[in-house]
């Protein structure tokens, strides 16, 4: 009986051994690896909406997965599609429209995930001129920016509000002409809407998500050749920055403020309202952060071709996967 503890004992210390040296071996080889170097295009400019990128950078889930991972600020004159595409960019945080647009002409890039699952668009007017149904934008001017106007003319259609009953006009990035009556009605998103609110303004606000419009902002998206080429690279980036979604909606407080090591000059409580007012909008609790679904797509792209936007038609589902998302 003796003889038989001693040799399990043994056993029990040999195996115990060769795992230590296993994992000796394997953190020798991990931290002799050097990082491999990627890119990401974000959409717009450093603020809370990439929370989820910059807590898994700061908090190294980047780097536990081998990878650092380098953010590009977007803006008006950078198109983030032609640097993916050129190679420039490996991933990059792209809206729908312009998706569906670039492969409805045969180029060959993909969604790998989704941000927001409802789009933050919002129309905002002064209470003072009792806007508060589409019904009530008949006869009105109305700012819109960038592919604001998409959501805009879907949402008239749907409720049988004449296009030619509204006038349309491109907006400002700020409210300066809702407030002086020049715009009747002016396109946000609900965390800029919520920010004026701080400051004392009221608006009457008209949803485009509460009339099942349908439009995901900022999908992961990156080229079909990556996927093809390095799919195990594809996964550890998508898998690090949907952890840092995850774990950054815990504490959206004190995770709002990570922007700030990217640019000090930002405005703390603006980027505490952005990520407390778009979180409804990533993590919905109906399904996975980032995961997309068929329905939804096939909105937006019918959407699409009914404005005219896109000619080609083509199947959709080569636009997007959820092949890495676990």
């Amino acid at each position: 009986m003796k003889n038989k503890l001693l040799i399990f004992s043994i056993i029990i210390l040999l195996t115990a051994i060769i795992i230590a040296v296993l994992y000796l071996v394997q953190a020798k080889k991990t931290a002799a690896e050097p990082l491999q170097e990627i890119t990401l295009g974000l959409s717009w400019m450093h603020q809370s909406q990439f929370t989820g990128e910059y807590y898994a950078d700061l908090f190294n889930l980047y780097k536990n997965k081998g990878l650092k991972v380098n953010f590009i600020p977007g803006s008006i004159d950078i198109d983030p599609i032609d640097k993916l595409i050129s190679g420039e960019y490996d991933f990059a945080l792209i809206q729908p429209d312009s998706l569906i647009k670039t492969v409805s002409e045969g180029k060959k890039i993909k969604a790998i995930g989704v941000t927001y699952k409802i789009h933050p668009l919002v129309f905002a007017s002064l209470p003072a001129k009792n806007i508060k149904k589409p019904e009530d934008l008949a006869g009105k001017t109305i700012g819109v920016a960038y592919s604001e106007e998409i959501p805009l003319l879907a949402l008239l259609k749907k409720m049988n509000v004449p296009v030619e009953s509204v006038k349309i006009v491109q907006r400002d990035y700020n409210y300066d002409k809702l407030y002086s009556g020049k715009f009747d009605v002016e396109a946000g998103w609900i965390n800029e809407i919520e920010f004026e609110k701080l400051h004392g303004h009221e608006f009457n606000l008209i949803r485009p998500s509460d009339y099942n419009i349908v439009f995901y902002a900022d999908l992961i998206v990156t080229s079909d050749q990556l996927i093809e080429q390095e799919p195990q690279l594809v996964e550890k980036f998508l898998s690090a920055t949907l952890a840092g979604w995850q774990e950054s909606i815990q504490d959206i407080k004190t995770n709002s403020q990570l922007v700030l090591n990217y640019d000090s000059a930002l405005d703390p409580l603006y980027e505490s309202a952005m990520l407390e007012y778009s979180l409804p909008l990533i993590h919905t609790g109906q399904s996975a952060i980032g995961l997309m679904d068929d329905t939804s797509w096939q909105q937006m792209y019918q959407t699409l071709i009914a404005q005219k936007i896109i000619t080609n038609q083509f199947d959709i589902k080569k636009a997007y996967t959820n092949q890495f998302i676990k």
